[in-house]
């Protein structure tokens, strides 16, 4: 026979009993209420002594069973359901069958998938207007607290997910599910795009900050994906020229990111917050003041990279890539403007002035939130002893952001190879000429430079580590034969490692040849491994590290989370185009077509004249079925590489995956294969 319910009680939210006709039913003890609870949540689980321990923290003692048999008195005479036998069995204490609670209606709703009922009944939080301390209770009812909301935030993402679900209530579900989890990037995502599709840029923008500021309270940041999606809302206020086509005509999008040609860009600026729980810094570029024949720019931009590395060696440290700072170079902008824009609490900043044998250096420390400064010094040397000087700098900013950190550690940090001062220069001429060009002239400028360094110091690792990667790059982006840069690429590559086993700059730049001349896949992810391991966190070798590994088909997770490292560490390094590149291929590997497109657009944007960046954009449009824009960019592709086949392209694939290519990766390759067939 079936019992007719006469009293219903809500525990989700606020604590409500009503009758059968609705009207409320009040109950005057607050142990009572929160015995209630205990019944409706665990139906049929309770024995008196676990009762009394956990709402008088003591399960045994006659006072707590004297007080748990009063309560259960007065519920009895506010529901009106007198029978003791409703309330107990022996020693166990159940809610009365006449009882329907919330509680089931949720459970029952969650085990069938019916989001859309479980919903409607998750209120609030468990219990939500309790008001007993004691802790044994507390933690009980936080554990089913978390329970409650996991499952109802579970639900309100399956409702977000469902593409029958419209805009405005997508809105809704997200706005409610960022009430219960902040932290949660689908739903800050889903809100962020809704109000991108109103038009109203700045509430998206104030959203994405709310978030930000969510995840920084738990030690985290916004994702690749998230902060992709903002940056291309804050690009699109900038003012641009209207592309026009060859007849004078409107273009579409995709000839409007196709402008940055012979340069690569850095990102554009954003405000970050430093990094929490230990001091960051950056190192401005330094000024050359020397005048006519000593002036001396080069001595000053490589003071400014060997700072950087050298204090990114420092246990304890967050320092900002000098790539990032270097975009600063000549710059107006106020230190703490800076400060904010590469998201760190110190500027180190400084100027360098040669005359004849003697050198002269001035450094400051500044407070990047008040531009203050904390420490200034100059140093006046003899130029040989150029080296002895950046150390001593070194040692200097650490014993003031690191007061307690050991002599010893800053030296041990120190340990590197101290090259001829000559070669030293040309090495970052070198690096000066690579950063921002892109183009085979370029390389050869600094192939030049190199080769003379080695002329001067025979055994300089380094550069014949970044010869060897110039040599890589150079038969990656010629149209010629390129089998002669291979070649010497990989011999420069095995004397580089001989030379200096464990450099980290030297390992990087020979993983870069060992994937891209020898097609050796293993020893690049092995070399890659060790410079992380073992040297400071350089943005190039983690976004490396996470092509490698993607390719190697380790957790593509693992990848997305190295190169948002990487982007932290040089927000806005001029390289960044080759990091979104590859981040556009672990999403393509994820399924995530639409993010795999923004990746290969902000390549593009950042640097427009690398064909295998309009490969990967044909690729994704291709995918998603959006084949007349394929269509256009497969254009400028041709444009590119007019040689270029999609078969040329799966038996590239073939070569450099080897062994790994037969099975999956064939599978997917001749997917691709096809998708550019289709838009060629």
């Amino acid at each position: 026979m079936m019992i007719m319910r006469k009293v219903t009680v809500n525990c989700l939210g606020n604590l409500e009993v009503s009758d059968g006709s609705g009207l409320s039913i009040p109950i005057r003890s607050e142990r009572s209420r929160a015995l209630l609870a205990c019944l409706a949540v665990e139906r049929d689980n309770w024995t008196r002594e676990r009762l009394s321990y956990l709402l008088w923290k003591n399960g045994k003692s006659h006072r707590a069973r004297s007080n748990l048999r009063q309560q259960l008195l007065s519920l009895r005479h506010d529901l009106v359901i007198t029978a003791a036998a409703d309330w107990s069995q022996g020693d166990r204490v159940e809610l009365p069958a006449q009882v329907g609670t919330d509680i089931e209606l949720f459970r029952e709703a969650v085990q069938r998938g019916d989001h859309a009922t479980a919903v409607r009944t998750y209120r609030g939080d468990l219990f939500e207007d309790a008001n007993i301390k004691n802790s044994v209770f507390q933690e009980w009812l936080a554990k089913w607290r978390l329970e409650f909301r996991q499952d109802a935030c579970r639900s309100l993402l399956c409702l977000l997910r469902l593409s029958t679900t419209g805009p405005t209530e997508r809105k809704l579900f997200a706005k409610r599910l960022i009430t219960l989890d902040p932290t949660c990037e689908e739903a800050q995502q889903s809100l962020i795009h809704f109000y991108l599709d109103q038009g109203d840029v700045a509430l998206a923008i104030e959203q994405y900050r709310t978030f930000a500021e969510a995840l920084k309270s738990c030690g985290r940041t916004p994702s690749y994906q998230s902060s992709a999606t903002i940056g291309r809302a804050l690009g699109s206020l900038q003012p641009t020229q209207q592309a026009l086509d060859s007849e004078g005509q409107p273009a579409t999008w995709i000839a409007e990111i196709n402008r940055q040609h012979d340069v690569a860009a850095p990102p554009n600026p954003r405000l970050m917050a430093p990094i929490q729980g230990r001091p960051s810094i950056a190192v401005l570029p330094f000024v050359d003041r020397g005048l006519g024949r000593f002036r001396n720019e080069v001595i000053a931009d490589g003071l400014t990279e060997e700072l950087a590395m050298a204090l990114a060696r420092v246990p304890g440290l967050f320092v900002t890539a000098c790539q990032s700072s270097m975009v600063y170079k000549r710059s107006s902008l106020d230190v703490r403007r800076i400060a904010a824009e590469l998201g760190v609490r110190y500027v180190l900043e400084g100027s360098v002035e040669i005359r004849g044998v003697q050198l002269r250096i001035n450094v400051r420390l500044i407070d990047g939130e008040t531009g203050l400064h904390i420490w200034a010094e100059t140093f006046d040397r003899e130029f040989v002893r150029f080296f002895e000087v950046r150390d001593e700098i070194i040692k200097l900013a650490a014993s003031r952001l690191l007061p307690s950190l050991m002599l010893s550690e800053i030296k041990r940090a120190l340990a590197s190879e101290t090259p001829n001062l000559d070669a030293w220069a040309r090495l970052q001429r070198a690096n000066g000429h690579i950063l921002f060009k892109r183009r085979v002239e370029g390389l050869a400028q600094a192939i030049e430079e190199l080769e003379q360094a080695l002329a001067i110091e025979p055994d300089y690792a380094m550069a014949e580590s970044l010869l060897s990667a110039v040599h890589t790059w150079r038969a990656l982006w010629s149209r010629a034969d390129a089998s002669q840069d291979r070649a010497a690429a990989i011999s420069y590559a095995a004397r580089a490692r001989e030379a200096a086993p464990r450099n980290p700059y030297v390992l990087a730049n020979c993983a870069d040849t060992a994937l891209y001349s020898s097609g050796n896949i293993d020893l690049a992810l092995e070399l890659l491994s060790t410079a992380v391991s073992d040297g400071p966190e350089d943005p190039q070798t983690l976004a490396l590290l996470a092509n490698v590994r993607r390719v190697a088909g380790q957790e593509v997770s693992e990848s997305l989370k190295l190169i948002e490292k990487a982007m932290r560490i040089s927000p806005r390094d001029p390289r960044s185009h080759r990091w979104h590149h590859y981040a556009g291929w672990c999403f393509w590997k994820t399924g995530d077509l639409e993010a795999m497109e923004d990746s290969a657009r902000r390549a593009i944007e950042l640097y427009s004249d690398a064909p295998a960046q309009w490969i990967e954009l044909v690729c994704a449009l291709g995918l998603q079925g959006r084949y007349g824009e394929a269509r256009e960019a497969a254009i400028i592709l041709k444009r590119h590489l007019p040689d270029f086949t999609p078969q040329g392209f799966l038996d590239i694939a073939r070569a450099f995956y080897g062994r790994r290519f037969p099975g999956e990766v064939e599978r997917d390759y001749s997917r691709l294969c096809q998708t550019l067939t289709h838009a060629l």
